[in-house]
């Protein structure tokens, strides 16, 4: 059985880490405003298998960030991150955001295309890994 709920942090920085960064301590995958987010999940018998997590900043009122986006690797490219956003963003519609952005691998631009992301600026350097800024406006 699958279900989305809110995700606790041992199980999202272990899915973080798996997915994104395996190669480096599980502290590198650790944000500083972890405790702050929503960590919203996908889990199937009661193991993590999709993440996302939205931050909310007090000075950016009707905005929204979305950090970290991953999902378990035997589980990649069977819609499991697409169907979570969408969640996510429908979430965030509730809650009166106008604005989401988010920091995509380059390698990943077109997925955040096609669920109507757009690229802003030129792609960045962090990490040894290329990103793109992308911004999807939600009214």
């Amino acid at each position: 059985m699958t279900v989305y709920q809110k995700a606790g942090l041992e199980d999202v920085w272990n899915l973080r880490h798996l997915a994104m960064w395996p190669d480096k301590p599980i502290d590198f995958i650790k944000l500083n405003d972890d405790s702050e987010g929503l960590h919203l999940g996908i889990y199937e018998n009661s193991c993590l298998i999709s993440v996302l997590s939205i931050y909310q900043k007090p000075d950016q009122p009707g905005s929204a960030v979305i950090r970290k986006v991953c999902t378990h690797p035997n589980r990649q490219n069977q819609g499991l991150a697409s169907s979570l956003i969408q969640q996510a963003v429908q979430l965030l519609k509730e809650q009166q955001i106008e604005t989401v952005t988010l920091d995509a691998r380059v390698h990943a631009v077109s997925f955040y295309e096609r669920l109507g992301f757009q690229t802003v600026g030129d792609p960045f350097l962090k990490y040894g890994k290329l990103y793109q800024k992308m911004v999807c406006s939600i009214r």
